[in-house]
């Protein structure tokens, strides 16, 4: 990194060339258009993330999924947890983006490995065990989704909408 004029220089090895990025006029197919835009986006960050770059694979899952691209998502979070198994953070944004394409039996599997995985403070779990309230809730398991929910308030009463959600069950 190099310092010029109170400016601060990116290394020119981190950053794409941009000449090596096609600038194709657009088809009229705004759905083709995008699918192939976005393909040279993951090719390009392909080129950048290192495969054990857990955080960067984190980051970049969690990106998608605010924009609603959970598939991309979803294979990032997967990528995440094949480069640190034991990264808590990721199983739940997984299960929560299983959640969002309203899969509450894939989200299940997801947080359930996450049970798996040590903690420091249980509070850690507080979203896992939130979220598989809610995936059993959705799949008619009153049973199961109040045992989860009564492990979230017995941490933290505030959490998200679980009073209510327990309160709903009981």
């Amino acid at each position: 990194v190099g310092v010029h004029e109170d400016r601060i220089e990116a290394p020119k090895e981190a950053l794409p060339d941009p000449r090596t990025v096609a600038a194709d006029a657009p088809s009229g197919d705004e759905a083709a258009d995008f699918a192939k835009m976005l393909g040279q986006f993951k090719d390009k960050v392909s080129e950048h993330v290192a495969a054990d770059d857990v955080t960067a694979h984190h980051d970049l899952g969690t990106a998608y999924m605010e924009m609603g691209l959970f598939d991309e998502a979803i294979a990032e979070f997967q990528a995440a947890l094949r480069a640190s198994p034991d990264h808590l953070p990721t199983h739940e944004v997984m299960g929560r983006c299983w959640m969002e394409m309203e899969k509450p039996s894939m989200a299940v599997r997801a947080l359930e490995r996450a049970l798996r995985v040590g903690f420091e403070v249980e509070d850690d779990r507080n979203g896992n065990y939130y979220l598989l309230g809610r995936a059993h809730e959705d799949q008619g398991n009153s049973a199961e989704a109040l045992e989860f929910y009564e492990k979230v308030v017995s941490q933290d009463i505030n959490f998200e909408d679980v009073t209510e959600r327990r309160r709903a069950l009981r």
